[in-house]
């Protein structure tokens, strides 16, 4: 069972996540949706769906990140 989400859409957060080269980098973006319920993977916490850098791409065009699991996402630095 899932508890209430921490974040709503339109909020900007960070997570981590691998660029194309297997470099750990972090990605700031904004929440567009959130699956309070999880997802079929996982049903522990909320998850999100994060519009961001697409870091994997090379960073020139955003992407979105889908079913990023609450526990992975952090306010941005500096705030």
């Amino acid at each position: 069972m899932s508890r209430k989400p921490l974040y709503k859409v339109g909020d900007t957060v960070s997570f981590n996540t691998k660029s194309r080269d297997g470099r750990s980098v972090t990605v700031t973006g904004e929440i567009h949706v959130v699956d309070e319920s999880g997802t079929f993977f996982q049903t522990k916490e909320p998850s999100y769906d994060i519009y961001a850098p697409d870091v994997i791409g090379g960073g020139e065009v955003s992407a979105l990140y889908k079913h990023i699991p609450e526990s992975w996402v952090f306010p941005p630095k500096g705030e």
